[in-house]
């Protein structure tokens, strides 16, 4: 849980700065200073072109629309696309070379009418804040790349959060039984290279699709903004926020985390997990959500 609210923490911010950005498009960002006359110029003042005393000193220049589209888009991305840290760099990074080819053609004309220029406060803080957008994306890029099991911390290596066994004897594990420490197999450690842990939706609506896990922390629910693995509306027995998966690459184990689900998460065998413990499955093993109809078989080849 511990890397979602990080996430969610660092997208707020990016919305906040991405406003600022809007309303910075509207401040001068440089001045023009010919005789005694100043002349402030904005993004909004080049696009429809700047006058003075009724006469138009320059014609308008649309490309700096990108200049306030550009964190309207940023401010979309970050509602509705999953993933958003590289398009997010992307767009910053262009909004980064639009200013900066505005200032550069803002001085060029003032230099050739024997104006002297200079940029203002808020054109260097408006720079910044695009620059610590671009450092909050790559933050969260780290984030949602970062496997989050969770309780905030790596489960033990273990089946089924189950303390080790002590003296060599085993101990008992949630799923029943005696819980012994999985160690992986050599070959099998080193041909995790070659292969990839998928979550196979065995539910009529999922068509049998397959879908890669990856470093990923997997989200499974209804919620279509968050989740990876997504459930209609009307299914019975699933949350927006269901549960997650994750792999552990150490043990060559699925992780599987119940969310504080309204209906709870599964074992094939009946068993419901608790809210926010790890559980424990290997490759080919599958869990259900809210119904058994609900199956979700985990498996790495």
């Amino acid at each position: 849980m511990q890397n979602n609210n990080s996430s969610t923490m660092l997208k707020n911010i990016m919305r906040i700065i991405s406003l600022a950005l809007i309303a910075l498009f509207f401040i001068p960002s440089c001045v023009v200073s010919c005789a005694t006359v100043e002349i402030p110029v904005s993004g909004l003042d080049a696009v429809i072109g700047v006058s003075y005393e009724g006469e138009k000193v320059t014609e308008p220049n649309f490309l700096m629309l990108l200049a306030v589209v550009i964190p309207i888009v940023m401010i979309i991305v970050l509602f509705s696309v999953k993933g958003p840290s590289i398009p997010f760099i992307i767009l910053n990074a262009v909004d980064i070379v639009v200013w900066i080819l505005f200032i550069i053609k803002a001085k060029d004309l003032a230099e050739q009418s024997y104006c002297q220029f200079r940029v203002t406060p808020w054109y260097i803080i408006m720079m910044l804040l695009i620059v610590a957008n671009i450092v909050l994306a790559v933050l969260l890029l780290r984030i949602d790349s970062r496997p989050d099991y969770g309780m905030g911390s790596m489960p033990p290596p273990y089946m089924n959060n189950a303390a080790p066994p002590m003296g060599g004897m085993g101990m008992a594990s949630p799923m029943g039984g005696m819980a012994q420490p999985v160690m992986p197999k050599q070959e099998e450690a080193e041909s995790w290279v070659k292969k990839m842990p998928v979550v196979c939706p065995l539910s009529p609506e999922h068509n049998g699709m397959k879908i890669p896990l990856g470093n990923t922390v997997f989200l499974i629910g209804r919620d279509a903004q968050e989740c990876a693995l997504v459930y209609g509306d009307n299914t019975p027995g699933v949350s927006n926020r269901h549960c997650q998966v994750a792999f552990d690459k150490l043990n060559l184990q699925f992780v599987i985390t119940d969310l504080g689900s309204t209906y709870g998460t599964f074992l094939m065998n009946g068993q419901k997990l608790n809210a926010n413990v790890p559980y424990r499955l290997s490759s080919g093993e599958s869990f259900y959500v809210g119904d058994p109809a609900n199956a979700i078989r985990v498996e790495y080849g």
